[in-house]
């Protein structure tokens, strides 16, 4: 199985230097400008754990050991983020590779028994959004939904307390932040399925969240212009219980579906957060094979 943490297209050098937050040393590879994945070196939750960074030609550009207790990592921009036991980590690729992830910030505390979830950041890499959840003993959850960036102060964008859901960050895409409503305590072995509940566009001024897609159908892309790309019936995966629809809903308009090529069952799956624009930016998908 190739596990995933996110894609990226990213200019390591783009002519310009942008600051390294942990240490680093000279980029090795010939051209520094090459896009470069970045990859879980082995199934979230597994300990010892990194992220490599690696050329589409196969050559590894940088290695960022995970902190034991990390609960989330995400890419965007040029930064890479990894959250858990209180603390957020992080770096920028510049003109030189990182080899570690340093502290950039104190995660807010809402208790100590808070997990940090649904990591998210913005596709210039200058803002990013996580989740806090906690369980009351009555099974109610609280999720506040934290923003924050280089030089910001921490800020709840929204907080909600429900019985056996938790609000997460999902993507943060040109279209804008997207949040789930995902249900608490799912067991299984589950590989592909990327939401279990409905979606909405966060409004990082106000809180408010606009429905985008519900529990029919998992969230898998929001382009700048509003459109919708979601799995309807919600597998995302290999399956035996018929077709792989993408469902598509423009802003405007009438859905979609468009049914995925048979192969995909069999062999790989491929899901993009986002196409690939500008080589600065980050794009994060997820594979299985």
């Amino acid at each position: 199985m190739i596990v995933a943490l996110a894609a990226g297209v990213l200019a390591a050098g783009c002519g310009q230097p942008r600051g390294a937050s942990g240490p680093a040393g000279p980029v090795s590879r010939s051209a520094q400008a090459a896009p470069l994945v970045a990859v879980l070196e082995a199934p979230f939750g597994s300990v010892p754990n990194a992220i490599r960074l690696v050329g589409l030609d196969g050559v590894e550009a940088a290695r960022l050991p995970l902190p034991d207790d990390a609960e989330a990592v995400a890419v965007g921009g040029h930064r890479v983020l990894a959250a858990g036991g209180g603390r957020l980590l992080g770096t920028e690729l510049g003109t030189t590779a990182p080899t570690a992830l340093s502290p950039i910030e104190t995660v807010a505390s809402d208790g100590p028994d808070a997990l940090v979830r649904g990591l998210v950041v913005s596709p210039d890499g200058g803002r990013w959004l996580f989740a806090t959840v906690v369980q009351h003993d009555d099974g109610t959850l609280t999720s506040r939904i934290h923003l924050g960036g280089p030089g910001l102060a921490d800020r709840v964008v929204v907080e909600r307390t429900a019985a056996g859901r938790a609000l997460e960050p999902l993507a943060w895409t040109a279209g804008g932040a997207v949040v789930g409503d995902e249900p608490v305590g799912i067991g299984g072995y589950v590989l592909f399925r990327r939401t279990f509940g409905s979606t909405s566009l966060l409004n990082l001024d106000t809180g408010a969240l606009r429905p985008l897609t519900g529990a029919d159908c998992a969230f898998s892309d929001l382009a700048a212009d509003g459109a919708v790309a979601c799995i309807a019936g919600g597998r995302e995966g290999p399956n035996s219980g018929g077709p792989v629809l993408l469902r598509i809903q423009p802003a405007a308009g009438p859905a979609v579906e468009v049914r995925l090529p048979a192969g995909i069952q069999q062999r790989r799956l491929l899901l993009a957060e986002r196409s690939l624009g500008d080589p600065g930016e980050l794009a994060g998908d997820r594979r299985g094979e």
